[in-house]
């Protein structure tokens, strides 16, 4: 009896020897795992807590903003567009801490936000908010929002990555043009050259360098762009093209369908924003306008109606004298709204493009106006499967 107490014990030290053994591997194991953890956490760049990559400003403290662009890269952080440009440093926490360091850029006199109210332009509005940036968060993919101590907002939407190759329609700005000439436009297309007032040659591109020869007619002379090899890189507005001959740039913007409808096709027919910029003093204070022209009916902010008759370039607008017509709707936030006054009007209309028109009116007055994309229809609870 007394052998088989013996081994029995010495089984049952020998498990829990082995236990605790195990025990201990574990732990040392969680250990390791836990600081190689910790240690991977802290070399992780903090430029990956915020997408890399270009923004177009879209609101400034909730009130809609054009013109602004805002690129992060790496750890340095630009921003462009709207009459004043910037750069600086900036660090990103995966917490959804940022802080912007050291922005810095030029100094232009631009358009007073307000309408000179506040005494801040719209660059200064969009700088401050990006130096007193102290939170990020991506709403979307594609909607980033950056908020300061104070509560003051910055939001942006995603621009699409830049064109990585010269093939497609562009148009080419940067140069000076008739607007009753056909609008600055070239086609690439498997190495062959084509622009809007039909010169046609050859190219090839390739490691940042664009070499064109064209067509020795009378087409290609003068032409917006000239033979010979020319430096070329893409940016967030499309391809930017150095032109030595000039000593200057030239951008080629892509093309959307619209830009590419035949003249025959450019009426007013449709959905347009537009502005007319007033100037009180030195201030300039910009008022927005929405007009829908719908077989020889007007509409002014869904609310006023009216009739209008077009005769060539000549157009005339007639508005009721109601309520409606006499006061334009508040708008919920910032900008200004604005109608044509009731009663007959008169303006020349120059198309630019099928999605650009501008409205010379009889008091002299120019109203800048875009086509709007037709928005689908949601469908209503219903309707849904």
């Amino acid at each position: 009896m007394r052998p088989l107490k013996f081994l029995s014990a010495i089984l049952v030290l020998a498990a829990l020897s082995g236990c605790e053994e195990k025990s201990l591997q574990a732990r040392i194991r969680e250990s390791k795992t836990s600081a190689a953890l910790l240690a991977l956490n802290a070399y992780i760049p903090p430029a990956r807590g915020l997408p890399q990559g270009g923004w177009r400003v879209t609101h400034v403290d909730g009130r809609p903003f054009e013109g602004g662009r805002v690129e992060f890269d790496k750890a340095q952080v630009s921003r462009s567009g709207g009459c004043n440009g910037g750069y600086g440093d900036y660090v990103a926490h995966p917490d959804g801490h940022i802080e912007v360091k050291g922005l810095s850029g030029t100094l232009m006199a631009c358009e007073d936000a307000d309408g000179g109210a506040s005494g801040m332009n719209l660059d200064e509005l969009v700088g401050l908010r990006l130096v007193r940036a102290t939170r990020f968060r991506l709403l979307t993919p594609d909607d980033l929002l950056l908020t300061t101590s104070d509560n003051r907002s910055l939001r942006m939407a995603r621009l699409p990555k830049p064109p990585r190759s010269v093939e497609g329609d562009w148009a080419l700005l940067g140069t000076k043009w008739d607007p009753d000439a056909p609008r600055p436009m070239a086609r690439f297309h498997r190495g062959h050259y084509q622009d809007a007032v039909g010169c046609v040659g050859r190219y090839w591109h390739g490691f940042g360098v664009l070499h064109l020869k064209l067509a020795k007619t009378p087409a290609c002379v003068g032409g917006a762009l000239t033979p010979g090899f020319h430096r070329i890189w893409s940016s967030y507005y499309g391809l930017v093209l150095l032109r030595p001959d000039v000593n200057g740039v030239m951008t080629l913007a892509p093309l959307s369908n619209w830009e590419l409808t035949p003249r025959d096709r450019w009426t007013l027919e449709g959905v347009w924003y537009g502005y007319i910029d007033q100037r009180d003093g030195i201030a300039r204070k910009r008022v927005n306008y929405r007009l829908a022209f719908t077989d020889g009916q007007v509409t002014q902010w869904g609310t006023c109606q009216g009739a209008f008759k077009q005769s060539a370039d000549r157009l005339t607008l007639a508005f009721p004298r109601t309520k409606a017509c006499s006061t334009p709707p508040k708008p919920p936030t910032w900008p200004e709204r604005a109608q044509l006054p009731p009663g007959e009007t008169t303006a020349t209309v120059q198309m630019r493009s099928y999605g650009e028109a501008r409205l010379f009116l009889a008091d002299g007055r120019v109203l800048w106006i875009h086509r709007t994309e037709p928005k689908e229809r949601r469908p209503s609870p219903a309707e849904r499967p």
